[in-house]
């Protein structure tokens, strides 16, 4: 009773409500470290986890990556956490992960596992280059090139490309390819951030542990289930597609020196988002279809290559192991996994991609996919920009849309700050694994370089844009959000002034300047000839005004995607010819895929109809008899 009264009187004397506060703030800091304990131990075996699932050992350059695997992950785990992307559950792949020791992020225990909150301002520092980013212009117009102060690079220079590119253009020289991580090994000394210590055992060992647990895991997936019992065959038409291009237009616009060579008939694209790329996707159709061609086209009808995981081959719609590849042309998207794809295509596949500056990549990317976990809770791009530690997090399985996405798109972790000495390794790999890197900012030129290089006419890459953005939705830039973007997306940045770089480099080597005009002109006079035959106003139009629903491109996010009507009153071929033109991606390919598995097709098509009628007697009240 005692204690009790002399405990009512604490409260009521300043020296006692002072303990009363001492004695709960240590209370507060000790409950406060426990759980910081118990958190620290939580995230230690989710990295296990990871670990134990992690199958990126699948590379087509084993050892540049595997003695210099800073390039795909320059940074420690604290800088860059391990997404749930950079996991491929395919029984394929698993198998041979052992023979293959590259394309894994970092996966280290460390005590800080947390990404660091730097906003976009603190990114500046980062930038090594003061050049001005090229403004890019609609399709590479020189109308529009001049209306914005723009010219294309004087490159006076003829050089030859350096030795080092010419040394990396074939994967077999793999001696050669030694020597070159030998000096990288040597001068990296200088790049502490490159020289982290891997837990490369702790991975082999792990992942050899659980390899028949996860394939038995990975074959009980419900779109492997669906292949294995639906078993696609390839088929040709018996008639072949007409070739007619072009109704009504003149002929005779081919290059003098394209009946000097044979057009190349394997073909291999890698689609990089929002960067012109469903253009050329239509290009390519067209030209496969024209010509009978076989396309790799994603299993049960799909629209993409197992997007956002690495490529595997097992994903093909009628691919079989152990046979020679069967396809002409590969353009879905994908991940890029160059080895995967020696599985599918023939060893003269002619490999090329596309790169759009990243200043107006991610202004349309903000807009495309407004969804994404980055920017959804973003008032508008600067919001983003000004706030990414609040609004990004690497440890979202869509975070790729976000920062770096065609460096993600090329295979390589899209996260962390990179040296100048390994974004010029990355951009040798791309170099020595594809053909030819063209530039969205030129998209005339592009296709005038990409025709020769294939040995096409000028009616073969002729286009419409496709899946092309209402530009009068979006706001001009500021100097500062154009900083901040390049900054934030530096990876891609030191890509595209790369290539963009390489791309001129390699039009005044092959072709000269005085072609190229030339060729761009005729161009532009074909697609003009085109649009009077076959386009209502000669031009696009908003989403609402299309007039044909089934070419009506699919409306994402919050971008306004444009269309196009056909004139009235054409014939049958025209008719057919024109909406090849202009049909969208989505209904594009599924026309392909009903062509080349017409059973399958049926069989899915059957089973949809089946499934939507039954969701909809679902959904049918119920009714009361009396």
């Amino acid at each position: 009773m005692y204690v009790f009264k002399k405990a009512q009187l604490v409260p009521k004397s300043q020296l006692g409500r002072f303990w009363i506060l001492i004695t709960f703030i240590s209370i507060l800091c000790i409950s406060l470290q426990m759980l910081g304990n118990l958190q620290q131990i939580s995230c230690k075996q989710e990295i296990k986890h990871l670990i134990l699932q992690q199958n990126i050992n699948l590379q087509q350059t084993s050892q540049v990556w595997k003695n210099h695997n800073s390039t795909l992950s320059p940074h420690p785990l604290s800088n860059a956490p391990i997404s749930r992307t950079e996991i491929t559950p395919t029984q394929g792949s698993l198998q041979r992960m052992k023979e293959n020791q590259a394309l894994n992020p970092t996966l280290q225990l460390q005590n800080d596992l947390s990404y660091p909150e730097e906003n976009a301002s603190d990114d500046l520092k980062w930038l090594s280059y003061t050049s001005k980013y090229p403004t890019p212009t609609l399709w590479g117009t020189e109308k529009a090139a001049k209306g914005k102060g723009q010219t294309p690079p004087q490159i006076k220079s003829s050089r030859p490309l350096p030795k080092a590119v010419h040394i990396m253009r074939r994967e077999t020289e793999t001696g050669k390819k030694k020597e070159m991580v030998d000096s990288i090994g040597a001068s990296q000394q200088n790049h502490p951030q490159g020289t982290e210590q891997k837990d490369s055992e702790l991975l082999t060992d792990l992942a050899d542990t659980n390899r028949a647990q996860a394939q038995r895991r990975v074959m009980k997936a419900p779109l492997f289930r669906r292949k294995k019992s639906f078993e696609g065959q390839l088929t040709r038409p018996k008639t072949p597609v007409s070739l007619f291009l072009a109704p009504g237009l003149p002929d005779g616009l081919d290059s003098s020196h394209e009946a000097a060579c044979t057009p190349k008939t394997h073909i291999f694209f890698l689609k990089v988002h929002k960067s012109a790329s469903s253009t050329i996707m239509n290009i390519l159709f067209r030209f496969g279809e024209q010509r009978n061609l076989t396309f790799a086209l994603p299993v049960n009808q799909f629209s993409q290559l197992f997007y956002p995981f690495y490529f595997v081959a097992e994903v093909v719609e009628g691919f079989k192991d152990g046979t020679s590849p069967s396809f002409d042309i590969m353009c879905h998207h994908m991940r890029f996994l160059k080895k995967e794809v020696q599985r599918v295509m023939p060893n003269d596949t002619f490999y090329f991609s596309i790169l759009r500056s990243p200043i107006h990549l991610m202004e349309s990317s903000f807009m495309y996919f407004k969804a994404s976990s980055s920017f959804i809770n973003a008032k508008n791009l600067d919001d983003f920009l000004n706030h990414t530690s609040k609004f990004y997090n690497p440890l979202r399985p869509d975070s790729h849309y976000g920062r770096n996405l065609m460096t993600f798109d090329f295979g390589f972790n899209h996260n962390g700050k990179v040296s100048t000495h390994h974004t010029q390794l990355l951009a040798q790999i791309i170099e020595s694994q594809f053909d030819l890197v063209l530039i969205a900012e030129y998209f005339d030129e592009s296709m005038v370089l990409l025709k020769d290089s294939l040995c096409w006419s000028l009616d073969d890459v002729v286009s419409f844009p496709i899946n092309q953005q209402d530009a009068s939705y979006h706001s001009p830039l500021s100097s500062s959000t154009i900083q901040k973007i390049q900054s934030w997306n530096k990876l891609d940045w030191e890509l595209y002034l790369h290539f963009n770089r390489t791309f001129w480099e390699r039009i005044n080597q092959s072709m000269g300047r005085e072609y190229l005009q030339q060729e761009v002109a005729a161009l532009r006079r074909r697609r003009k000839q085109l649009a009077k035959t076959c386009l209502q106003g000669e031009q696009s139009v908003h989403s609402w005004e299309i007039q044909d629903k089934l070419l009506a491109p699919l409306q994402y996010g919050k971008a306004r995607i444009l269309g196009y009507n056909l004139k009235h009153g054409l014939d049958k071929a025209t008719k057919q010819a024109c909406q090849s033109f202009v049909t969208p991606e989505l209904q594009y390919s599924e026309r392909l895929y009903k062509r080349q598995f017409p059973q399958k097709a049926l069989r899915l098509s059957q089973a949809k109809k089946r499934s939507k009628a039954h969701s909809m007697k679902k959904q049918r009240p119920f009714k009361h008899h009396s």
